[in-house]
């Protein structure tokens, strides 16, 4: 096909030439089934020309080396959904929840979506509707520690102290240990080896004891590691109502003597099992 020869008005009367027709009358939007039949149709096209695919409702212009979409149908897809370039036009998928968009050359877009550094990403939550205790389980390894926020009420009503104990990936070996400081009348800190469990928030002793409560913070740092140890450090402010209503707090360090990869935490309460219903335990990831 011959270049395009611009704009003419033509007078009534005039003889069209074959180099008329091309040069003029063919600039026009050709419309094709598809894009194979465009090439199939057009094997020289002239630079500047426009031609229309039915298949895919794309307009194209031929740049004089290739044809290249002109206005073609946006890739986005989703709510979200980020418009960006490779090669082409390309669609980049919306991100998790809490997420931000990060420069990464190493992508095809040179975009992601990240969790920004010290993050923290809710895993999951728990909130007891009936008597029971707290397991976390398939708990991804993508982050780099844990932390567990505890809103926990038990009903047990023995004396002594009441426990809060903590196990991984359902382990009941003796292989967990602790040391705790508290500051509270009449208690003092405490340490153990060898349990089968570390407890991680307690009370200080009651005897009259009829609800206690558990408020915890407890922080899992490199949760997926394989060469170390797992340790934890739990800060505990523990109630209960009594004639006394007394008040403790609570700073405990634990270790269970295992380099396997936490993939799953149960939080049991100091009669061995169950917390009542309303309790409730958040686990997050933090990046």
């Amino acid at each position: 096909m011959a270049d395009g020869l611009g704009f003419k008005t033509f007078t009534t009367g005039e003889v069209l030439t074959a180099g008329d027709t091309n040069g003029y009358l063919m600039q026009g939007i050709l419309v094709f089934a598809t894009e194979a039949a465009r090439n199939a149709a057009i094997t020289v096209p002239a630079e500047g020309q426009f031609a229309f695919t039915k298949d895919n409702n794309s307009t194209w212009y031929y740049d004089g080396a290739a044809w290249v979409a002109s206005g073609s149908s946006s890739p986005l897809t989703t709510k979200g959904d980020v418009y960006t370039f490779s090669t082409v036009d390309a669609r980049l998928a919306v991100g998790a929840n809490n997420t931000v968009l990060t420069a990464d050359s190493t992508t095809a877009t040179g975009l992601k979506w990240a969790a920004t550094e010290g993050d923290y990403i809710k895993i999951a939550e728990i909130v007891n509707t009936t008597t029971s205790a707290f397991t976390f389980s398939s708990i991804p390894s993508t982050y780099r520690h844990l932390t567990i926020i505890l809103d926990a009420r038990s009903s047990w009503g023995g004396g002594n102290a009441g426990i809060g104990s903590i196990r991984f990936n359902g382990s009941t070996a003796s292989i967990y240990d602790y040391v705790s400081t508290s500051q509270n009348v009449g208690a003092a800190g405490d340490r153990n080896t060898s349990l089968s469990y570390i407890p991680s928030f307690q009370t200080v002793p009651a005897t009259a004891a009829t609800s206690m409560s558990f408020p915890a913070h407890i922080v899992i740092p490199n949760y997926k590691g394989t060469t170390f140890f797992k340790n934890l450090f739990s800060s505990t402010g523990s109630m209960w109502n009594t004639t006394a209503a007394n008040f403790a707090s609570y700073g405990i360090t634990g270790r269970w003597r295992s380099t396997d990869a936490i993939t799953s935490i149960t939080l049991l309460d100091a009669s061995g099992g169950d917390f009542i219903a309303g309790s409730v335990a958040t686990l997050y990831g933090v990046k």
